[in-house]
């Protein structure tokens, strides 16, 4: 089967990783994989690393109330008929809206691949202080054109099925993928990292990473950390990413006077080095859907305190057994729970023992990879 994985861009986001992942998993002697999206990005070395055909749809990012959107339906449709394509798998509302009409003009099949919050009850977001947006208000028409739809949480899969009134047999629930690890660390490497790294040998290390957007709710951490940086002395924080509330943010900080324990920053390829070298990894995001980050964290074996009520979060993870769930706009509740993690190492390496149990049983991209091949040829066959 020729399989058209299409996205808006290769931005270094969980969705564009996970795009990148699955292409380079694939099964190359039952799925041959091509990939689309807008612009020129660094994430396409490894899709041309793993020889995948790429198909750009505009130089730049575009948005589907645009212009440039007629443009872009005629070029893919005219890829897929002369590229002989199977099956279009899209990714992100605006690739869905593009490649699911291309799709139907071309006699395509269609897998609607769910990693924003267009099937999320807009007034739960609200009320935890999300803005209002209308940007998917069209999604449910748009899903009447897809053949199957395959969602990474059971609340979006509860809401397919009662809000949109897609059929059951129509709606999968998929995790994200976690490419294989090598043997982590030991305590002399991990000592190794942190000096290589800058970080304090003795310090308790928390790592957050995320968007640096209202969504990751990071001003919730920076608040629990005033109260927190008297009471644990050797706390270190560091933050990566990138987004609109960078300067926001690092007024926080700075106001707090937490400069010399908490840090931004930005964006890191080696991001794998920064979960090495953490004792505990948080995350008071108020929408997720299933973080990569949080996959990774547990990837790694750290403990992960996390918002409950968000995403897979409650579905992944038992409280005080593989990680935490914390209401995200309660700032006194992630002080007590960090606090708690950082005074007793035993339940720091107990929890994250079992968070990595979980994640490598359910999330390896193998694994994951051969579910979506099945999923292809079954929806294919019909």
């Amino acid at each position: 089967m020729k399989v058209l994985h299409l996205i808006n861009t290769l931005r270094a986001g969980g969705a564009e990783v996970n795009v990148v992942r699955l292409a380079q998993y694939a099964d190359r002697t039952r799925v041959r994989p091509h990939l689309a999206y807008c612009g020129t990005w660094p994430l396409e070395a490894a899709v041309i690393e793993a020889e995948v055909p790429t198909f750009h749809l505009d130089s730049v990012p575009r948005r589907v109330k645009s212009l440039a959107t007629p443009f872009i339906i005629a070029r893919l449709t005219s890829y897929l008929r002369k590229h002989k394509i199977d099956l279009v798998h899209t990714h992100l509302f605006n690739a869905h809206a593009w490649g699911a009409v291309a799709a139907r003009l071309a006699g395509v099949k269609v897998l609607e691949h769910v990693h924003d919050h267009r099937y999320t009850d807009r007034a739960i977001l609200i009320k935890r202080g999300l803005a209002e947006t209308r940007q998917y208000d069209r999604a449910r028409y748009f899903a009447r054109l897809s053949d199957r739809i395959v969602v990474l949480t059971n609340q979006n899969r509860n809401y397919v099925l009662d809000r949109v009134g897609i059929a059951a047999a129509k709606v999968s629930v998929i995790p994200n993928g976690l490419a294989p690890r090598a043997m982590l660390p030991n305590r002399e490497d991990r000592a190794a990292l942190r000096h290589q790294l800058g970080v304090p040998g003795d310090a308790i290390v928390l790592l957050a990473a995320g968007r640096l957007a209202d969504e990751k709710n990071f001003t919730v951490l920076i608040t629990a950390l005033e109260a927190l940086s008297s009471e644990i002395p050797r706390l270190y924080t560091l933050i990566l990413g990138e987004g609109p509330e960078l300067a926001a943010l690092q007024t926080q900080i700075d106001r707090a006077g937490l400069g010399n324990i908490c840090r931004l920053l930005g964006h890191k390829t080696d991001i794998q080095s920064y979960y090495d070298i953490a004792d505990i990894f948080v995350q008071p995001s108020i929408f997720e859907l299933q973080s990569l980050a949080m996959l990774e964290a547990m990837q790694a074996r750290l403990p992960v305190v996390v918002s409950e009520g968000v995403g897979c979060n409650d579905d992944l993870i038992r409280h005080g057994e593989s990680g935490f769930l914390v209401h995200p706009n309660q700032p006194k509740l992630w002080m007590q729970t960090i606090w708690a993690l950082a005074h007793d190492p035993g339940l720091r390496t107990r929890v994250g023992e079992n968070g990595k149990a979980i994640v490598d049983s359910q999330c390896d991209i193998r694994q994951v990879s051969q579910r979506f091949e099945a999923l292809y040829e079954e929806i294919c066959s019909t």
